[in-house]
């Protein structure tokens, strides 16, 4: 592993955090994993939007019956990553504010 293939893996907060640092330094970040989070623009770096995302990939996915993080805050994170030109994955569990066992073995097969 070289200090450009760094993989960010958050949950709740974490995905908040994660999400920050990719989107406002990409070419420090390879991957994310954004479990039961959001997007949090207001705490993005200033111009973020101008970075270059050619090598970010991010997988997130999100509680359909989260009680702490509403559902919809997390569904922006697609439309968000499509417009900056990030390749993304989402996807919804039916589980509550926790991680699906079923995400283990989608991260596993890539």
């Amino acid at each position: 592993m070289t200090s450009k293939d760094v993989t960010l893996l958050g949950f709740s907060q974490g995905t908040i955090l994660s999400y920050a640092v990719a989107l406002s330094y990409p070419e420090k970040i390879k991957r994310v994993v954004a479990l039961s989070g959001y997007i949090n623009e207001r705490i993005l770096k200033k111009g973020y939007a101008n970075n270059n995302f050619d090598s970010l990939k991010i997988y997130a996915s999100h509680g359909q019956v989260d009680q702490v993080i509403p559902m919809e805050w997390a569904q922006k994170a697609p439309k968000i990553l499509d417009k900056l030109g990030v390749s993304n994955i989402f996807e919804e569990f039916p589980v509550g504010h926790g991680v699906a066992p079923r995400i283990f073995t989608r991260l596993k097969s890539g």
